[in-house]
């Protein structure tokens, strides 16, 4: 990626790659150092998770924060297990699974005080996921039938075009055009739509400020009688108007044409919208190819489509669960992911990108749309379920119905405090050995 889109030659590339592996192992190699000192037999159970979930959260935050593939993410197609995500989020679910793995290592392990009470405590987790899952799935089947009248018919375009292509201004014509012909058909196909979605950066040109371009998509709008939601670069003005920077934008045009929100990206993406550390890193050049770094925005993630409000999420920031519980706490009654894979490739992460999205859906309980570039686009319900989805690299649409919800789950009221459970938990075990430390020392006598 850094090679083909960042113009890096493999002998300034690996260097980079090799900097982001080591920095990522960090994390896993603090895991067993600390293990080793905090190690308590009888209480391993609950260390050895407790303090994989620190990392994992830390991980999350630190250097803008990268929780990509978190340990819990690997248990996304148990759906009785995915639905607790609503109470502890997906670090409760790595927890589970480090718990699991902390018991067999205890118990099959030939050193130590063997403790069967994580194996206790492990049951009648699972035992709760399985009954808790299964009551949440029919709820919520239920209060999505009984709000069925609120459904709001939408349809997903998927353009497909190539990422060398994509900002090349001859071949701006023909982006447009594809789009065009895409959204005709998917509303000759679901003539009641209503909300047509575009991916991130869809319009490859400074929508309101190129204003040919612009007048075409706010003409086609009204032409053809639906709102638009797509992507597209801004520019950011200081109260002096001078231009500061440049903004990964979302607007939502109406089908009269006006319009009737919008959205700046507000965590960007390292070394792809903006360069950190430039000082240190001055040899790196940015893989959006637009002129000047990009800047977060400051515009709440919320925008009102006729009586719902909708939360949006633009490219990665869907993989920070405070971004969505963000947006839910701001009124929103379903949330909108834009996204632009066409980086990764032919490789596994456009895949995993959406098996992040599909928590966040399940974690604030709204319907959750995912339209990307060269896919994986995908309309998920409440309970994390794909009800529709376009393949990677097909170019096309999908159309399909979502029911606004404004239900509260324990999750985004309270936030990651399971995460401030582990965090006290190995915070008093750490006191607890240095204090036996403490005597031990000053026991010793030569």
């Amino acid at each position: 990626m850094v090679i083909h889109y960042g113009h890096l030659s493999y002998l300034g590339a690996i260097p980079i790659f090799l900097l982001l592996i080591a920095y990522l192992s960090v994390y896993t190699g603090l895991f067993p150092v600390c293990c080793t000192f905090l190690d308590s037999a009888g209480l391993r159970w609950i260390i050895a998770p407790s303090l994989w979930v620190v990392l994992e959260w830390i991980r999350g935050k630190l250097i803008t924060g990268f929780p990509w593939n978190l340990l819990g993410y690997s248990q996304g197609d148990l759906n009785c297990i995915l639905q607790t995500a609503d109470l502890w989020g997906v670090y409760g679910v790595s927890w589970i699974v480090m718990l699991i793995n902390t018991n067999l290592i205890t118990t099959f392990s030939a050193r130590g005080k063997k403790s069967w009470f994580g194996w206790i405590v492990l049951i009648c987790l699972l035992t709760f996921c399985l009954f808790y899952g299964r009551s949440e799935i029919s709820i919520y089947k239920r209060i999505s039938e009984e709000d069925s009248k609120y459904q709001i018919a939408v349809s997903l375009v998927q353009g497909n075009i190539d990422q060398a292509q994509k900002w090349d201004k001859k071949f701006r014509r023909f982006t447009m055009n594809r789009y065009f012909k895409l959204t005709r058909q998917a509303v000759e196909q679901l003539p009641g739509v209503s909300l047509v979605i575009w991916p991130e950066t869809a319009m490859p040109f400074f929508f309101g400020v190129e204003r040919e371009s612009t007048e075409k998509v706010i003409n086609f709008a009204k032409n053809l009688g639906v709102s638009i939601l797509f992507g597209s670069p801004g520019i950011s003005v200081d109260e002096r108007g001078k231009v500061n920077g440049f903004l990964n934008k979302a607007y939502l045009v109406g089908r009269d044409g006006k319009i009737l929100g919008e959205y700046a990206k507000e965590h960007l993406v390292p070394f792809g919208e903006y360069v950190p550390l430039k000082k240190i890193l001055f040899f790196v050049k940015r893989l959006v190819p637009a002129a000047g770094d990009f800047v977060p925005g400051k515009t709440p993630g919320i925008i009102k489509f006729g009586n719902a409000k909708i939360g949006l999420l633009i490219c990665y920031e869907a993989i920070f669960p405070e971004l969505a519980r963000k947006r839910v706490h701001a009124g929103a009654e379903a949330i909108i992911n834009i996204s632009n894979d066409a980086w990764f490739g032919q490789t596994s992460a456009p895949f995993q990108h959406l098996e992040m999205a599909k928590w966040r859906a399940v974690e604030v309980r709204r319907p959750l749309i995912r339209c990307t570039n060269t896919g994986i686009s995908a309309i998920i319900n409440v309970t994390g379920t794909i009800k529709r989805s376009l393949s990677l690299f097909e170019d096309g649409f999908i159309s399909g119905y979502i029911v606004p919800l404004n239900t509260i789950t324990f999750y985004v009221r309270h936030g990651d405090v399971f995460v401030v459970f582990c965090a006290l938990t190995v915070l008093f075990r750490l006191v607890y050995v240095l204090r036996e430390f403490k005597k031990a020392r000053e026991g010793f006598v030569i």
